[in-house]
């Protein structure tokens, strides 16, 4: 089995990098970052992917386009609520520094989250975390897919186990491309 997803990957860098790609060794910390390119340089191919950005982005790529087609997506690593956000990331000095507190500024946090416009949302959806995110908490990604559920929005949430702000497990950018790629694949 692993030696079967070794050679996707390697026919996945051909087609992302070239005929002269290598992939390298299994267990090198080589690879880790081979996959994470390999994945942008996919997706860049064939959709918009938000990886590790903040909320913003998720903003303006997600809830600002009206055409699915337009914006194929799979946001990861996000925030989408700032006011049930703060205190369960490691942002909150900066939202004090720049919205001032969240007893105080309630309706400011509500209005400048990315949740606030959810109903924009038209675009399927396939929303990515990390289990053990201390920037981008998964429970963020989990309040976006309920809401996308309700509205009937196409939407699938996976939520990696043992995987900080960045992935570290191989098996885990495997799936990942696996999933991007199936995403992609159906949506465009």
């Amino acid at each position: 089995h692993a030696s079967a997803m070794f050679h996707q990957l390697a026919d996945f860098a051909v087609l992302a990098f070239g005929e002269h790609a290598a992939v390298p060794a299994v267990g090198t910390p080589a690879l880790a970052i081979f996959l994470d390119e390999l994945g942008a340089a996919i997706v860049d191919a064939i959709g918009r992917h938000a990886f590790g950005q903040r909320s913003d982005l998720f903003r303006r790529k997600c809830a600002s386009h009206p055409h699915p087609v337009d914006a194929r997506q799979a946001p990861e690593r996000f925030e989408v609520d700032y006011l049930s956000a703060f205190g369960t990331d490691e942002w909150h000095s900066q939202y004090v520094t720049e919205l001032g507190t969240p007893w105080e500024n309630a309706e400011r946090y509500r209005e400048l989250s990315p949740g606030a416009t959810i109903a924009n949302i038209k675009t399927p959806l396939l929303l990515i975390a990390n289990e053990d995110d201390g920037n981008c908490p998964p429970t963020q990604a989990m309040q976006i897919y309920q809401r996308l559920k309700l509205m009937k929005v196409p939407a699938e949430l996976v939520i990696y186990p043992d995987e900080s702000h960045t992935m570290s497990l191989p098996s885990h950018y495997v799936d990942r491309l696996q999933r991007l790629v199936a995403w992609f694949g159906r949506y465009l």
